[in-house]
């Protein structure tokens, strides 16, 4: 089927996701075991390798003309998949969330956007509980195969459009979140830049305001992020403390080489890719990303992050800001 219209009606947290991601490929991979005598090539040649691209097996539907559909339909999935054998986890995790909204909305009802609905602020809340974030970034980093793939072997249908709704509605214009820096530490992972080419997280990714929070939970790659659509949600997350960020699957960024091995400085393209527009309603996979994918590679790798003029010099006339 083609996609539809546009007409738009859009404790898990970084203690559980390294302020990275154990959501990132190589995501809960143990600790390398090596032997105190062990040559350090051997340890370094055991840990994971995770190459930086645009993450084409990710599911990253963005609903775009379809959530007055999925929302009448979200309801009785999210039943579902609560109650299948697989999700119970999901089902206690999002009961739990639902007494943390239920505490939390009132105090933030004056900031919360208009329609935005108690199963967004629910599965914000959700996505920081220790328990599920693993296994949903796992499934949607496996799930955009195929629509076949994600009917088969998705179980949280629901929580994804929730969760991609009320980032879309908390999202602040990106003159603002770009202009304030967000970190995120991984440990037993290396990410691996492979030159001038866009990269995508391919599922959720939590960061945060805090460089030395961020640097506690793994330094085995460490990334420094200039984000266009990241949302802070430390005002739900289970872990206020953290002062979460968290980014989607499907925003673009270009990757520069930071200070040291294995950092690295990433700056969004203010743009997002989707191979997925409402795939739960029968619309199968693009080959071509949804939104624009011509990118300038950029002109100057060395501009320095807070410079007034960074966007246009590293960007690159091109994205048509």
């Amino acid at each position: 089927m083609s996609s539809p219209g546009d007409a738009v009606p859009a404790a898990a947290s970084i203690r559980r996701e390294a302020a990275g991601d154990r959501a990132a490929p190589g995501e809960g991979a143990p600790a390398p075991s090596v032997h105190p005598t062990q040559p350090r090539s051997l340890a370094q040649a055991r840990t994971p390798q995770f190459l930086m691209d645009m993450s084409h097996d990710a599911f990253d539907d963005q609903y775009e003309g379809c959530t007055e559909a999925m929302e009448a339909v979200g309801p009785a999935l999210l039943a579902q998949e609560q109650a299948r054998g697989k999700s119970r986890l999901f089902g206690r995790v999002w009961a739990r969330a639902g007494e943390r909204w239920q505490q939390v909305k009132g105090s933030l009802a004056a900031r919360l956007p208009p329609g935005f609905k108690d199963e967004y602020g629910q599965a914000v809340i959700a996505y920081t509980d220790n328990g599920l974030h693993h296994f949903f970034n796992a499934a949607m980093r496996a799930a955009g195969r195929s629509r076949a793939a994600y009917n088969a072997s998705f179980p949280f249908k629901a929580l994804h459009f929730y969760l991609t709704r009320a980032l879309q509605l908390l999202r602040g214009p990106c003159e603002a979140t770009y202009g304030t820096p967000v970190y995120r530490g991984i440990a037993h992972t290396h990410y691996q830049l492979q030159g001038a080419s866009p990269f995508r997280f391919g599922s959720f990714a939590s960061s945060s305001f805090r460089r030395e929070q961020a640097e506690s939970f793994g330094q085995d790659t460490f990334l420094s992020i200039r984000s266009c659509f990241g949302v802070p949600i430390h005002a739900f997350s289970l872990y206020t403390e953290e002062e979460e960020v968290l980014i989607p699957g499907h925003e673009i960024f270009w990757v520069f080489p930071d200070e040291g091995s294995h950092r690295f400085v990433l700056r969004s393209t203010n743009r997002t890719c989707s191979h997925f527009n409402c795939a739960f309603l029968g619309y199968e996979k693009s080959p071509e990303c949804r939104g624009s994918t011509v990118f300038k590679p950029p002109t100057n790798t060395a501009c320095p992050l807070g410079a007034a003029n960074c966007r246009a010099a590293c960007w690159g006339a091109s994205l048509d800001l």
